[in-house]
């Protein structure tokens, strides 16, 4: 009985996380809607935005001496980004998702790999060290760096920037969408808080591994966000919007998230097994996405139902171990 009620109450604060990460998305558009509709406003906006629930959970699990959970959640937001979000996105709009080489070049691609995988394979030696945590922040910035240069070229070079997010911070008119930011960052705070002691005590009850319930619960509760964007950016064909969100998430939680986590408490990887296999599956989830995205410049539904099929898949295997 107890652990229905907690799968139940993590639903919700799952759900709860969504609506909190959609209201910051709103609310960071609104501050920034100069640069609506490119890849760059995705990936700074949107991207990290929606990344806040793993932020949060990182941060609330590594506070109480419970980071293997955070990293689970990190790892288990981009599998599932991978592997549930881009393809349920793509069949619940019923449209086929056009790609341009664009956002597939052979710099963007190797960027993305490197910096979405390498972290977690920091941990094939047991542990994640500050260092290596620092390491991971280092590597974000160098992502920030990268991201910065692929914005428009008529937009500003980085003094005019400064000059216009002091102008947007202190705009009065702007208060409103400061105020919601503001708010719907301490929900998300308080909600993944709860959602962290949620799943330990459920770990307990149901007498299963954290780093599962990180991975399998957690982690597609927390990763709602991406699916709501993803999905309102493929019907409304914004695919620069779709693919920035989803740069900038895999990248954030790998990165952003693991590094804070590791800086506040070394992680110690447990339960090696499972986490070697999602390691391999999340490898296999990159291959197989970039793979059917670029072989034909084109998602369709056979495609999107494969990356799915590869998510279960992987949660059989992993229930089995």
């Amino acid at each position: 009985m107890l652990s229905v009620v907690l799968i139940l109450s993590t639903i919700i604060l799952a759900f709860i996380l969504y609506r909190a990460a959609h209201y910051l998305v709103i609310g960071i558009r609104e501050v920034s809607r100069t640069f609506t509709g490119t890849f760059f406003l995705a990936a700074l906006a949107t991207g990290i935005a929606t990344a806040i629930p793993e932020i949060s959970i990182g941060i609330s699990s590594a506070i109480t001496g419970n980071s293997m959970v955070g990293f689970a959640n990190a790892l288990g937001s981009n599998t599932a980004t991978l592997g549930l979000i881009l393809p349920l996105a793509a069949l619940a709009s019923g449209m086929v998702v056009q790609v341009r080489t664009s956002h597939f070049s052979r710099k963007t691609t190797f960027v993305m790999l490197t910096a979405a995988l390498f972290p977690f394979l920091c941990g094939m030696d047991g542990t994640i060290s500050r260092i290596d945590g620092l390491f991971l922040l280092f590597l974000f910035f160098v992502y920030g760096t990268y991201l910065f240069h692929k914005r428009p070229k008529d937009l500003f070079g980085f003094k005019s920037a400064i000059a216009q997010v002091r102008n947007i911070v202190f705009k009065p008119k702007l208060f409103p969408a400061w105020t919601l930011i503001i708010v719907a960052i301490l929900i998300l705070g308080v909600a993944s808080y709860a959602m962290v002691q949620n799943g330990l005590l459920l770990s307990e009850v149901v007498g299963v591994s954290p780093f599962l319930v990180g991975l399998f619960l957690l982690a597609p509760g927390s990763a709602l966000p991406e699916l709501f964007i993803a999905l309102v950016a493929i019907q409304k064909r914004q695919i620069d919007v779709l693919y920035g969100d989803i740069f900038a998430s895999l990248i954030t939680n790998a990165n952003l998230v693991v590094g804070l986590i590791a800086v506040i408490a070394p992680i110690r990887v447990i339960a090696l097994p499972h986490y070697l296999m999602a390691i391999i599956f999340m490898l296999l989830l990159y291959a197989a996405s970039i793979f059917f995205v670029s072989s034909r410049e084109r998602l369709d539904k056979w495609e999107s139902m494969g990356l799915i099929g590869l998510y279960i898949l992987f949660f059989s295997i992993e229930t089995l171990l």
